[in-house]
């Protein structure tokens, strides 16, 4: 499996993607044959220690990734060839300590400690203190105490202390200790001791000791899974929200709603 951060050398170019790190899509995007024994090019890979994308460079390691070698291939030349590329595209994808600014280009994005992104595409990964919106498509994944909010068609999965807001489409998982508010047509998932709250039509599902309160027309629903019975004390409904308890086979409505109970 091909790891962060991929490259693709031949004679005269070093090839690299903001958007993949698979050798075969760096073939293809760049018209290269993998179907001879003896290629003339060369896949490499240059990996953070401990996985630690935001190490210093110098400390990432440079391996190739193939038996076959070209007689053109020098190790020392060409690794530092790699290397001229790899920061290249640190400055493009990696940001720590950096403000105000927009993410607009498709690609994958590190960022730690970085507060007031906007991130309209892409995929993102948000560490620390990070703080940012997202629209359009963009993908991310929150950690530590990072904040965020989530418009349009946008998806995101949040772990730590993560807090965040979520709207219109976007589509989102929670995770340990994350916290979040869902509002119109938005779609959630909730684990461990995440907390929310929800509004207008949003979803949501709940597992292990997760904590949620539901406005307007949104729509809880506990699976199968759940550990402990849901009790009516433990039940925040508001307006018209309705309570679907897999667990207890119990659906739980607020407002004047009627029942109609229909047999198969």
């Amino acid at each position: 499996m091909c790891s962060i951060k991929s490259f693709i050398i031949t004679e005269k170019e070093v090839y690299w993607s903001k958007e993949t790190d698979s050798h075969s899509d760096l073939l293809e995007i760049n018209k290269l044959s993998d179907n001879e024994l003896q290629p003339n090019f060369v896949k490499v890979e240059i990996t953070p220690p401990s996985r630690d994308v935001f190490a210093p460079l110098g400390e990432w390691e440079y391996k190739v990734d193939q038996d076959y070698l070209p007689d053109w291939y020098v190790k020392e030349i060409d690794e530092a060839r790699c290397r001229v590329e790899l920061q290249k595209w640190a400055n493009e994808c990696i940001f720590v300590n950096k403000h105000n600014f927009e993410i607009s280009e498709e690609g994958v994005y590190y960022l730690k400690n970085c507060r007031d992104v906007v991130c309209r595409k892409g995929m993102s990964y948000h560490y620390r203190d990070s703080s940012s919106k997202h629209y359009g498509n963009s993908v991310s994944e929150h950690y530590d105490n990072s904040s965020s909010c989530h418009c349009d068609n946008s998806v995101s999965e949040h772990y730590d202390n993560s807090t965040s807001c979520h709207y219109d489409n976007s589509v989102s998982e929670h995770y340990d200790n994350s916290t979040s508010c869902h509002y119109d047509n938005s779609v959630s998932e909730h684990y461990d001791n995440s907390t929310s709250c929800h509004y207008d039509n949003s979803v949501s599902e709940h597992y292990d000791n997760s904590t949620s309160e539901h406005y307007g027309n949104s729509i809880a629903i506990i699976l199968n899974s759940y550990q402990e019975t849901c009790t009516k004390e433990q039940i925040a409904l508001h307006d018209n929200s309705t309570l679907k308890d897999c667990k207890t086979k119990t659906i739980y409505q607020a407002g004047d709603w009627g029942f109609v109970n229909v047999n198969d």
